[in-house]
């Protein structure tokens, strides 16, 4: 019974730890659109309280602990610490932007910590926090295709119970991963699987968030790979999937190659200019080749075609870039690059397919729109831990096999 109980603080502390960092859209946009504005406010300020105390108490128990991180936690620090030494340079460094600095450096020393401690509590903690999010998420957008809120006919600027149309899918994609993770620990087959995917592309389909899908695509073609084709995977492996996905980088911004590839991306049911994004991408790029070490600054804005202002690339790789510069951009880029090593020296196939197949989808979603950065380093610290997870033999435990 002790153990029991023990197990259950554990996963409870765990679920309550991560929930400041994943607030929804949501209270931001009902703010942004005046309703009870002073309630959203008020709720925001506890969310940001919440994550800066508990960011706190993980930065300083680890300077005062002796758990040893990884080059994958400290590439990520310093891709933060970078991004604030850039906004100081190019002079758009600002308290509240160095305060939520802060809160992701903590978060990254707390995801390390918790994987590090209690790795089986971790994924079962991440399991059921983003299963309940995605799938009360997904039901909502279906029986809601329009939003709780919604200032136009359109999805665009409708407000859904996790935020935008396209913000659902770094539940979707966050709860997919620790679901397969936790189905092979445990020794179950991923049936389950079908079902909640096809939940959450109806969803997606609902909402009319095509990127969303590409990035769900992505996934459900990788898992048939996995499971029906696996030679295919062994040829691919980890470096030649990180080659493709950085062709398609140049693919994807490059308009001149863009209309080369006008077929496919028809079949992923994009044009060539990706819905009016080509024009935030190129000044993207022209800001970073403007100020390529330390960027524009934080507060740079981007203009649509249209004329509608925009305050972002939608691309997050180029807003990184445009913002602040190739030097903090480089540390983001090695901690990928720490992972995707990683996953090559795995030994457990099943393992290092699932981080392949995510790692992929993240690199691509992140070049044709915007990444949730908590979203980003969940991802990046687990499968860094996963690995050293496995390393260790600790799967064997927890009932998976080795295939």
């Amino acid at each position: 019974m002790k153990l029991k109980k023990s197990i259950s603080k554990t996963f409870i502390l765990y679920v309550l730890l991560l929930i400041p960092f994943f607030e929804p859209q949501t209270f931001e946009m009902f703010e942004g659109y005046k309703i009870f504005p002073g309630f959203w406010d008020a709720i925001t300020k506890i969310f940001s309280i919440s994550r800066l105390s508990i960011a706190g108490i993980a930065i300083l128990n680890s300077i005062r602990g002796k758990n040893k991180s990884g080059n994958v936690v400290f590439y990520l620090v310093l891709f933060v610490i970078f991004e604030d030494i850039a906004s100081f340079v190019n002079g758009s460094l600002y308290l509240q932007y160095f305060v939520g600095s802060i809160s992701i450096v903590g978060f990254v020393i707390l995801c390390d910590h918790m994987l590090s401690k209690n790795y089986r509590h971790f994924i079962y903690a991440s399991v059921f926090f983003f299963g309940l999010c995605s799938v009360l998420g997904a039901i909502q957008i279906i029986l809601q295709p329009y939003g709780l809120y919604n200032p136009t006919w359109g999805t665009a600027y409708a407000v859904y119970l996790l935020g935008s149309k396209n913000t659902s899918i770094f539940y979707y994609l966050a709860f997919l991963y620790f679901f397969l993770i936790w189905n092979f620990y445990k020794g179950r087959s991923n049936v389950k699987v079908a079902g909640f995917i096809i939940l959450f592309a109806v969803s997606m389909y609902y909402c009319d968030s095509m990127n969303s899908l590409l990035a769900l695509f992505i996934v459900v073609v990788f898992l048939l790979l996995i499971r029906y084709a696996k030679i295919i995977m062994r040829f691919l492996g980890v470096y030649k999937l990180a080659f493709i996905a950085l062709c398609a980088t140049l693919i994807i911004v490059l308009p001149n190659i863009r209309e080369i590839f006008k077929p496919i991306l028809a079949l992923a049911g994009r044009d060539t200019t990706f819905t009016g994004r080509d024009v935030l991408w190129e000044q993207a790029i022209k800001m970073t080749a403007r100020n390529p070490v330390w960027g524009a600054g934080i507060n740079v804005g981007f203009v649509l075609a249209t004329g509608a202002s925009m305050s972002h690339a939608h691309s997050y790789f180029l807003d990184q870039l445009a913002r602040y510069g190739m030097v903090s951009f480089a540390f983001l880029s090695f901690a990928f690059l720490a992972v995707i090593r990683k996953i090559k020296n795995s030994k457990i196939t099943y393992i290092k397919n699932i981080n392949i197949v995510f790692v992929f989808t993240i690199i691509i979603h992140s070049v044709i729109d915007q990444m949730n950065i908590f979203f980003l380093i969940i991802f990046l610290i687990s499968m860094s831990r996963t690995m050293e997870h496995e390393k260790n033999g600790h799967e064997i435990q927890y009932g998976g096999k080795y295939k």
